[in-house]
């Protein structure tokens, strides 16, 4: 096997037709690993100029892995590093390398770690977040990284998902409640349920209006990440994988849906009530839709990361994500190694989490007298 390291966008652009031909064949590929997805984060979100690190595999003429990484430059702990992480990384709850399902994952993930060692010059450390406890892959590659680096993971945030089939077997009793509550709101007024209406931009914008309105810290105040959206959508809706769905009451709009499809699988984007409307209609629309996909072949709903109450209303079934971080080989690899350690434990042991605000403090005090501090534009991780 051969491997290329792609490190600029117009190299990127030419793996399309690979990178969908790779992803028709990968085993456990996800909606999010596509080329629809990734480009519209690399066009909107990585920069101008991003600095790429997509690791491709080939086993004679045919691309049998894709790695997409990218390097960006940013803060952790004392240190400004230059950190791989998978292109998609803020994006979705599930991170992946495309992998062909006729080879075995290891002998595909050796080339990647070789790949990895040989350019080790060029980063210092590794966030590989969001990698899925469902694949096979996750723990394979974090045991193939132990060889070499040191490693340290910590539980990320996990997803929720339901099997529709198993939902319709159910007692009535489980969505009792919910029934209830919508025939009480079609006696007082007129209610019209739509689901898997066409896209418009109309329903998008009113979805993100309410958003905004609803949460201060949505990413959609973020006008690069609304323009990420657009451009997905766009795509999405073109591949035919977009659906919205609606609840209006007396002719007015009071809950939107947004959903992808890919296989027989769909995903739950975004769901927002009118911020002044009538309650519960989120819950009236989630059942609907649940019976709708179900009676259309759909297997799964994958409500995807977070431990909303009303997400457990549906399901109990979750998966784990993890986060890898990896310590690179160079004079900073041991400051990394222990600050990354202090990082994960102090998430299982709040006693450290006093030390770890001193250390903060420590940061803050030097940065004050650092030279050459004012004005960076390093991003600071959220992991320092």
């Amino acid at each position: 096997m051969r491997t290329e390291i792609i490190a600029r966008r117009t190299e990127f652009l030419l793996l399309e037709d690979e990178w969908k031909r790779l992803y028709g064949q990968s085993e456990g590929a996800e909606l999010h690993d596509g080329w629809e997805w990734t480009l519209s984060c690399l066009e909107t979100l990585r920069g101008p100029e991003p600095e790429l690190f997509v690791i491709a595999v080939y086993d004679g003429e045919r691309c049998v892995c894709i790695a997409p990484l990218c390097i960006e430059r940013r803060r952790v702990g004392l240190l400004k590093v230059r950190s791989l992480r998978p292109i998609n990384h803020g994006t979705t709850p599930y991170n992946h390398f495309l992998l062909h399902r006729e080879y075995h994952i290891r002998d595909l993930l050796q080339p990647v770690g070789e790949a990895l060692f040989e350019r080790r010059d060029r980063w210092d450390f590794a966030e590989l977040t969001s990698f899925s406890s469902k694949n096979s892959l996750t723990f394979l590659l974090r045991q193939a990284l132990e060889e070499k680096y040191s490693v340290f993971a910590a539980e990320a945030a996990m997803t929720t998902y339901v099997k529709l089939p198993g939902m319709l077997k159910r007692s009535k009793k489980a969505v009792h409640n919910i029934e209830r509550r919508e025939r009480g709101l079609r006696k007082k007024h007129q209610v019209d349920i739509r689901i898997d209406v066409p896209y418009t931009l109309e329903l998008w914008r009113q979805l993100v209006e309410w958003n905004k309105a609803r949460w201060q810290d949505s990413r959609f105040h973020d006008p690069q990440y609304e323009r990420f959206f657009e451009k997905l959508l766009d795509r999405m809706n073109r591949t035919g994988q977009l659906s919205f769905s609606c609840l209006e009451i007396d002719g007015e709009t009071e809950c939107i849906s947004l959903d992808f499809k890919f296989g027989d699988k769909i995903y739950g984007e975004m769901m927002n009530s009118r911020p002044d409307g009538k309650s519960g209609t989120g819950m009236i629309l989630t059942h609907r839709m649940l019976e709708h996909f179900a009676l259309h072949g759909v297997a799964e709903y994958d409500f995807q990361e977070g431990d909303q109450e009303h997400k457990f209303y549906w399901t109990d079934s979750v998966r784990k994500n993890y986060h890898f971080y990896v310590c690179g080989k160079n004079g900073k690899s041991a400051y990394l190694a222990f600050w990354t350690w202090l990082k994960v434990a102090a998430r299982q042991n709040k006693k450290l989490n006093g030390l770890k605000r001193k250390a903060v403090a420590l940061r803050s005090g030097l940065n004050h007298f650092r030279k050459g501090s004012r004005g960076s534009h390093a991003e600071n991780s959220g992991f320092a």
